[in-house]
């Protein structure tokens, strides 16, 4: 009962720090994590026996919570070859976990290091999911996982610090738990969470590891039967997510029925996966296809990549088209700082 309070309050613990790094600006964040790193990491070698695995799990993670600030705080989270960074971060921090385990011998380390190659493989890696949201304020990172996938992860990820680092399971349990809180509720903030708990964790480490240890030491969980359950559980529940995961923001808004048109359905389909640069050239006599750009944007998750216009704009001939087209600019205006990741273009072509 003791250590379950203690994992919670230990969780909470997390969380705020998590909340405090959304409100973070630039200067913080890369003097935290990168400046006071940067000078301390000699006296944390001379100090503290950590081994290799932890420094270059330190300064990736650093490394990369330095790279999201750039793109949360600048310009250059609206270019599409600096996001599509965002995706591999992740891999490569699954990817260092993976080898460790790869390096011993045991059926749980193998076990866990498919684990973590099926983790790979079933991420989704399109820049289009990795976007700065800018209207809450906190120009929140987002990566748009499935919350299947982020379960996955949370479970090979507390059976790979059991298997290697059995003593600290505990502090990562409460560190993944803090992520998952933030990932139940809106999944695409996910990532930004845990780049911070596990941020915060290791600075802690490379500082007094011995003092985290004081606090709580979790060698006693382990046993021949966790270590071998865990990453067979993480296994079973990748193999099962991935199998019966379904497609994703293919649901119709409840204003588009069965009978609606095919054009705008398979608008609808193309405005929740990818960006679109809008060529109009309308008469004003078809309002069909903008009423699904509406419905689309108005439900939520539309163009995750950016909607663009207008280019090639003929001059509207009657009140009808000229109220069409200031519908149009201003949705258009509500997403202008999204950028254009795909050269894909939409033409709506109407009847003249």
């Amino acid at each position: 009962m003791c250590e379950a309070l203690f994992i919670g309050g230990l969780t909470v613990i997390y969380w705020v720090f998590q909340e405090c790094g959304r409100r973070c600006k630039l200067n913080s964040l890369w003097l935290l994590f990168g400046f006071i790193p940067a000078v301390l990491a000699p006296i944390w070698a001379w100090a503290n026996d950590v081994d290799g695995f932890w420094w270059l799990k330190m300064f990736s993670v650093f490394a990369g919570i330095c790279w999201a600030g750039w793109l949360r705080f600048t310009y250059a989270g609206r270019i599409a070859i600096f996001r599509s960074v965002v995706p591999w971060i992740l891999v490569i921090n699954v990817g260092e976990a993976m080898l460790v385990d790869l390096l011993h011998a045991g059926i749980e380390h193998l076990m866990n290091a498919l684990a973590a190659i099926m983790l790979i493989l079933s991420m989704p890696k399109s820049e289009a999911l990795v976007r700065v949201e800018e209207k809450s304020g906190f120009h929140d990172l987002q990566f748009d996982l499935p919350r299947s996938w982020i379960v996955g992860y949370t479970l090979w990820n507390w059976s790979f610090v059991n298997l290697n680092y059995p003593a600290y399971a505990g502090h990562h349990l409460a560190i993944l738990f803090a992520a998952l809180i933030v990932g139940g509720f809106d999944p695409k903030n996910w990532l930004q969470a845990r780049a911070a708990t596990l941020g915060l964790q290791l600075l802690c480490y490379a500082s007094n590891p011995n003092a985290l240890l004081s606090i709580h030491d979790a060698s006693r969980w382990s046993n021949s039967y966790v270590v071998l359950l865990a990453p067979a559980l993480a296994c079973l529940w990748i193999l099962i997510a991935r199998w019966f995961e379904c497609p994703r923001n293919t649901a119709y808004p409840a204003g588009i029925s069965a009978q609606t048109d095919t054009t705008q359905k398979s608008m609808f389909s193309v405005c929740k996966t990818d960006s679109c640069n809008l060529r109009a050239r309308y008469s004003g006599r078809d309002d069909s296809v903008m009423d699904a750009l509406e419905d689309a944007l108005t439900n939520g998750n539309a163009f995750p990549a950016g909607l663009f216009g207008c280019t090639e704009v003929m001059q509207p001939r009657c009140l009808k088209s000229a109220s069409f087209f200031r519908r149009q600019i201003q949705l258009v205006l509500k997403l202008t700082s999204c950028p254009l990741t795909t050269s894909m273009r939409l033409r709506l072509v109407g009847h003249r």
